[in-house]
Order: structure tokens, then sequence, then C-alpha cells
């Protein structure tokens, strides 16, 4: 065939954000690709292969969520890669390591922290994760934890 498997599935979200990207505009609205881990999948799997699609739709209306937990999967430098894909980064998820909530796991968010604050990015930190312990005592713990991580950064 002219085309892999990959290949026409990267021209078909091509296409398709191409032509969602008007419709996100004239509603002021914003679609965000999410790169996730290569074990969910192979399509968008870093904040470069994420940008480069809102580099080629070329709108305001397509921009990426860079998600902590897929990011310590997947990028070489989680700070670096953030501040490459800075213009792109509409909102951010939050989640450690074991994917529970951030401070139960091994991953250091300040450098990331540093990063987006570097960037500019003054938007929301979306918690994404399982909780260990009571969900009240898990989001108390959570918000302390990234409130130090955030001002040590």
């Amino acid at each position: 065939p002219c085309h892999g498997a990959i290949e026409l599935e990267q021209e078909l979200l091509l296409n398709s954000l191409k032509a969602l990207a008007p419709v996100a505009d004239r509603h002021h609205a914003v679609l965000m690709i999410e790169p996730l881990n290569r074990y969910e999948t192979h399509l968008v799997n870093t904040l470069d292969q994420g940008a480069e699609y809102c580099r080629w739709v070329n709108r305001s209306g397509i921009r990426i969520m860079a998600d902590f937990f897929h990011m310590n999967l997947e990028e070489a430098d989680i700070a670096e890669s953030i501040r490459e894909a800075g213009p792109y980064i509409q909102y951010v998820h939050v989640a450690d390591s074991n994917r529970k909530q951030p401070g139960r796991g091994h991953l250091d968010f300040r450098p990331g922290f540093r990063a987006l604050k570097a960037i500019g990015y003054d938007s929301y930190l979306g918690v994404e994760c399982g909780l260990i312990g009571t969900a009240e005592d898990a989001l108390r713990e959570t918000a302390a934890f990234l409130r130090k991580s955030w001002s040590e950064a």
C-alpha cells in the first residue's frame, strides 16, 4: 500500500483536527490532544508529537494537554519537553509515577513546575489519579503537596 496503518491514522487525525478547528474557533472552544504513554496508544506519545499536530493545523483551537503521568513514561526530560511545547499547552494533568495522587510515587514535580512557570502557564492543574486513603484526606494531602512543590519550583 501507499501508506502504512500508522500513516493512515496520522492522516485521519490531522484531517479530523483540520475539519474541527474552524468549529472550535467559532465557538471559542479548544480541542486538546493528550499525548498518552506507549502502553495506551502508539499515535501521539510525546508533547512534541502533540505540538506537531498543533503546528500542522495552525489554529488557536487545537492545543495539547500535558499529563505528568504519561510524560514520566515517555519524555526523556519533562521540563525540556514542557519548554519546547509551551506555546501549545492548554491544560495540565498531575498524577504521580504510580498513577496515584501526587506525593505518593517517586516523581519530582518541581522541574516540570519550573518549566510551566517559565512558559507562563497560569491555568489549572487537574488531578487525574487514583487516591490512597479517603477522598477527603487524599485531596487535602494532594493540595498541600502541590502547593509546596509549586512554591519550591
